[in-house]
């Protein structure tokens, strides 16, 4: 029995084989190609992500932005007992490895003003 018989008896099998394996090198080569073209970046950076899937027990709900100079600008509000309001999480990428660390945001000093958003210093 020839070869090309063989697997043409066996298309389901080879099938069941080959396609993982293409698969696979088609996800090797969409991570792989990418870098190849794009230069990486040159600087590190800040992020923010919206924390608006995973809960948060935290009593503080943070707002990240940019004021008017474009500096950091991070608000803290006092979250509400029984209302679920997402908040926000901070993020550095340091280019030189490649790595990203999450910059854990301080609580305020006190409650006072928590309603309208507390400016936080961020370290």
């Amino acid at each position: 029995m020839s070869i090309a018989k063989s697997l043409r008896d066996n298309a389901a099998l080879v099938a069941g084989i080959l396609l993982p394996v293409l698969v696979v090198i088609l996800f090797l080569l969409s991570s792989w190609v990418p870098r190849m073209l794009v230069d990486p970046p040159q600087y590190d950076f800040l992020y923010s992500e919206d924390n608006s899937y995973y809960g948060n027990s935290s009593p503080w709900r943070y707002n990240i932005s940019l004021d008017a100079q474009n500096h950091l600008l991070v608000k803290a509000f006092s979250a509400k007992p029984d209302v679920y309001t997402p908040g926000a999480r901070l993020f550095l990428f340091e280019h030189a490895d490649g790595n990203v660390r999450e910059i854990s945001l301080p609580a305020p000093e006190s409650s006072e003003g928590g309603e309208e958003g507390i400016v936080v210093e961020v370290p």
